[in-house]
């Protein structure tokens, strides 16, 4: 029997720019100055927290179980400042919180022979706010997977 647990914390950033000139005069082709178009920032703090633990069981040298849960959640913050000044606004934030399962199982037949089985499930959920565009989303969704196979060793 074997159990092994661990935790991961990412945090990052993008920062995004935008310029543009304005339109082009069909008459004579001329356009603005660089300066009445100012550039847009857009930027998104990001913060992943997740963890994981897995259980490995094995009765013999031929059977093993191991079964693995992993929760995770995510935060986005998406802020971005209008060209004509500085201040910064608020357009959208999203939180991911989602929890997956996994189950292996494996058997030896022979030393060459071996079936093995999977499933896994993962149920997240989706908070998407944008702001005043639009109003906040919610989403479920729930995954799941099987699989029965079988391995053949060639040595």
């Amino acid at each position: 029997m074997q159990q092994s647990f661990s935790t991961r914390l990412d945090i990052g950033t993008s920062l995004t720019t935008k310029h543009s000139r304005g339109e082009i005069n069909d008459s004579n082709f001329i356009q603005p100055e660089r300066e009445e178009f100012n550039p847009t920032y857009e930027f998104t703090p990001t913060i992943n927290l997740s963890a994981s633990w897995q259980h490995l069981y094995q009765p013999n040298s031929r059977t093993y179980y191991i079964a693995n849960i992993s929760p995770r959640i995510s935060f986005e913050d998406t802020r971005y400042n209008e060209p004509s000044g500085a201040d910064w606004y608020d357009r959208e934030n999203n939180l991911f919180p989602e929890v997956q399962f996994d189950f292996n199982y494996y058997k030896w037949l022979h030393p060459q022979l071996g079936i093995n089985m999977r499933a896994s499930a993962r149920v997240t959920y989706e908070r998407i706010n944008d702001g005043l565009i639009e109003p906040t989303r919610n989403n479920v969704h729930l995954l799941h997977n099987a699989s029965i196979g079988v391995t053949y060793q060639l040595y």
